[in-house]
């Protein structure tokens, strides 16, 4: 073999060169970023740190580790093994132990320590003596520990303040609160919020050393009251010492921007009903003291007309009509009024009969103690958004065709908007707002048997946003309507016809005088059968 520096010959397995006194082993050492060695420690941790020594070369390198001056004093700073042999064709571990608990206040502290080898380059040149107790070398090594933080819970506030809010079905609120962790280890967070209406985007989070993340939440507001200051609160549990933190969420609910009031009509065979949408919640309107208003008209010999409980009054003279929207369902066209004093009979526009009838209905609702405490005095059709029901039809041509018939005659009212929706359909609106079980996606299937009309929709549940405030509201993508022109109705007449298939020519005649004395208001009655 020869040697790497002056290319003598030496004998295999030679510490050092016996003409130049070169050794014939070196030693690599790892270092950290900026040649330190970084430990990072928490408070009351004892941490093992391992720097690695790679020799090359052959023969065996002693080494011997000590403190430098600066850093005598460390106690926080230890080396098991200060002396030790570095064996042949393999790296050693050095270990050096590291006390948190010891350290002082501050978050970096360095320590210089030296390492001695007997690696030295060229001792005593030229000369036959033995090299080993010259041939000692020094490296400094850099040691930099870093205290580090318990993870521990940041946030940018624990009470959040929405201001005014307007009730609808949920808000999303992207960005409730914004949390951290101010530690140096992951942080794990259980998360529980102690009322159904504030709602949580996760149940748990994990966040790493000194990263922050927004909590998102949606805010179920539909059964809350409106006008009141609410306060909702969650509570936020750190896994890694158990400890608990209470945020709050507060705003006051107020009613639903609305720009106009919206009527709502369910113009029914036998009865309709009216609702109303204005600052505020969804109010049912009563006419005439009663929920339900009979969809019933009179027409007097010279055009004037009646509705309601005032048309009931004629009932069972010929001008009287009980089934005003049914003569629609059949497409007629005219209504042929008896004369009481010639006995001629006078056509009138059945167009023109439910605009009329529509007209006096909105003029009742004008006059009602509910539209004047929800809306106020003094409004008139130009002011107020109309939504009106329909049957869904046999067809949708069928459906379209009423449609466009109402479309026809709503617009000789005057209404700002005029929007007309299925019936089955309409009823869907406000149990999916309603229901928070309604998520994108659902489908709903309604059944709506009336008076006249038998209806089915089936509608699938989507959302939609609002461009300007953000929050989420439901809409329907309609899958499908029918109807038949089947209802209560027919079921008194079949009930009746199979009653009277029971009777006799007498009972019969008998049951039509009963009849028409219950229907003059009248009392009690029996039949036998015959």
């Amino acid at each position: 073999m020869k040697c790497a520096i002056c290319t003598r010959g030496i004998e295999a397995g030679d510490q050092f060169c016996g003409w130049c006194g070169s050794p014939q082993r070196r030693i690599k050492m790892q270092t950290g970023r900026l040649g330190k060695h970084e430990i990072k420690v928490f408070p009351e941790e004892v941490k093992d740190r391992y720097i690695r020594l790679h020799p090359t070369g052959q023969g065996e390198v002693h080494i011997r580790w000590e403190l430098d001056r600066d850093s005598a004093g460390a106690p926080w700073l230890r080396i098991p093994t200060t002396e030790d042999i570095l064996p042949v064709n393999r790296d050693s571990q050095q270990r050096i132990i590291v006390y948190g608990g010891r350290l002082p206040e501050g978050s970096s502290h360095i320590a210089h320590l030296r390492l001695h080898h007997t690696t030295k380059q060229g001792s005593r040149l030229n000369n036959e003596r033995l090299w080993d107790r010259w041939c000692w070398d020094t490296s400094r090594v850099t040691l930099e520990v870093l205290r580090q933080s318990p993870a521990y819970l940041v946030a940018d506030r624990t009470l959040r303040d929405l201001g005014r809010i307007a009730q609808v079905a949920f808000l999303p609120v992207p960005q409730l609160f914004r949390l951290g962790n101010g530690g140096h280890a992951d942080l794990h967070l259980s998360l529980t919020s102690s009322s159904h209406h504030l709602r949580l985007s996760q149940s748990k989070m994990t966040l790493a050393p000194l990263e922050t993340l927004p909590l998102a939440a949606e805010l179920h507001l539909l059964d809350l009251t409106v006008g009141q200051e609410h306060e909702l609160a969650l509570t936020i549990r750190s896994e890694e010492d158990n400890r608990e933190f209470r945020f709050t969420v507060k705003f006051f609910l107020q009613h639903p921007r609305v720009e106009l009031p919206v009527l709502g009509v369910d113009f029914g065979t036998s009865s309709s009903k009216v609702a109303l949408l204005g600052e505020g919640d969804i109010q049912q309107v009563r006419l005439d003291g009663k929920d339900l208003f009979p969809s019933h008209i009179y027409l007097h010999a010279d055009g004037r007309m009646v509705i309601g409980e005032e048309a009931t009054e004629y009932r069972g003279e010929p001008n009287y009509l009980r089934n005003l929207k049914s003569l629609l369902a059949d497409n007629l066209a005219w209504v042929e009024v008896l004369d009481p004093n010639t006995g001629d009979r006078i056509k009138h526009d059945l167009h023109a009969l439910v605009a009329g009838f529509l007209r006096r209905l909105f003029r009742k609702v004008r006059e009602s103690a509910d539209f004047e405490r929800f809306v106020g005095k003094g409004v008139s059709a130009a002011d107020i958004r109309l939504v009106l029901t329909i049957p869904a039809g046999t067809s949708s041509e069928a459906r379209r065709e009423t449609e466009q018939v109402m479309t026809r005659i709503l617009e000789r009212l005057g209404f700002a908007e005029v929007r007309i929706l299925v019936e089955p359909t309409a009823v869907s609106f406000l149990y999916a707002a309603e229901d928070p079980e309604m998520i994108e996606g659902k489908r709903i299937l309604v059944f709506d048997c009336g008076a006249g009309t038998t209806d089915v929709s089936l509608l699938r549940v989507r959302l939609d946003q609002d461009a300007e405030e953000g929050f989420f509201f439901r809409q329907f993508t309609n899958l499908g309507e029918a109807g038949l022109s089947i209802g209560g109705n027919l079921f008194d007449v079949a009930l009746y016809d199979k009653l009277v298939s029971k009777l006799s020519d007498k009972s019969q005649a008998k049951l039509r005088r009963l009849l028409w004395t219950q229907q003059q208001g009248s009392g009690q009655w029996t039949l036998k059968s015959g």
